[in-house]
């Protein structure tokens, strides 16, 4: 069996969040960035 990768990973729980990719006009490669980019903002505000 394959073994899920870390963007599997967060693929499956953007689209928990947020919808699934049918619903959106973003990629999920660009929605894991965003999402990468929004946690990173968030530890320097700390």
């Amino acid at each position: 069996m394959k073994k899920q990768t870390r963007n599997d990973r967060l693929d499956e729980s953007l689209a928990a969040r947020n919808g699934g990719r049918k619903t959106k006009s973003q990629s999920y490669k660009s929605r894991r960035a965003e999402s990468r980019g929004m946690k990173k903002a968030m530890r320097k505000k700390k």
